[in-house]
């Protein structure tokens, strides 16, 4: 992780902190989003700085990036670029009226996905889940904190939009519950199993493929049918 990727984090963990109780008072709220205001800033700059050969803001400001992190000496990673956008768009968004909230969760969904996909290239060891194309990806501790920002950008207004829904005590938030958990963990276990099994020799790709499917649709059928 590059230095200004983790001042990012931290400015934008800050500016949750002070948004998340939805009583404080005006100028406290407005002065929370200014540093995600900066974070889109830098954001921004990332995939610009990759098109126009700038050099990363990173290179300008210290020059190099944290030792045995394995980034870039001038780059930050173009998907830890996107997860600092969306999570920085997700703050600004999180109290606007209407359809704010909303449009708030699905971004940090986004920022959760990008990260996930990430986490779960070191777990099973796929770099191509985390580098894009020849240039370094996203860290591990990088995804972990941008997992762990996006899960409380979700709680942050928990009362309304999908979070809504999902904690609801009416049947649909109750099914919301269980799917959504199955729906994360049962995938991430079964492929870990079946490609520990497949790196083993016990079967070759196409049995891990086929068998990974087969045993998906029997667990999500055995949990919808309960």
């Amino acid at each position: 992780m590059l230095p200004l990727t983790a001042a990012s984090l931290v400015l934008l963990g800050a500016a949750l902190w002070m948004l998340a109780d939805p009583k404080r008072n005006l100028r406290a709220r407005g002065a929370a989003r200014a540093p995600a205001v900066a974070v889109v800033c830098v954001a921004l700059l990332t995939p610009a700085a990759y098109l126009f050969d700038w050099g990363g803001a990173d290179g300008w400001l210290i020059g190099r990036a944290i030792p045995g992190s394995g980034a870039s000496p001038e780059f930050a990673p173009l998907n830890e670029a996107l997860s600092l956008l969306l999570s920085a768009l997700a703050l600004l968004l999180l109290d606007v009226r209407g359809r704010g909230a909303r449009v708030a969760q699905y971004l940090a969904i986004a920022g959760l996905a990008n990260a996930a996909l990430s986490l779960l290239g070191y777990v099973y060891g796929a770099s191509s889940f985390y580098n894009i194309i020849s240039y370094p990806g996203m860290s591990l501790h990088a995804a972990l904190c941008f997992v762990a920002l996006s899960v409380g950008l979700l709680c942050a207004r928990p009362e309304g939009g999908l979070m809504g829904i999902a904690l609801s005590e009416s049947a649909g938030g109750f099914a919301a519950r269980r799917l959504l958990l199955a729906a994360v963990l049962t995938p991430s276990l079964l492929g870990g199993l079946i490609l520990l099994g497949e790196r083993h020799s016990y079967y070759d790709a196409a049995s891990a493929m086929s068998l990974f499917a087969a045993s998906t649709i029997v667990t999500f059928f055995v949990i919808v049918w309960r």
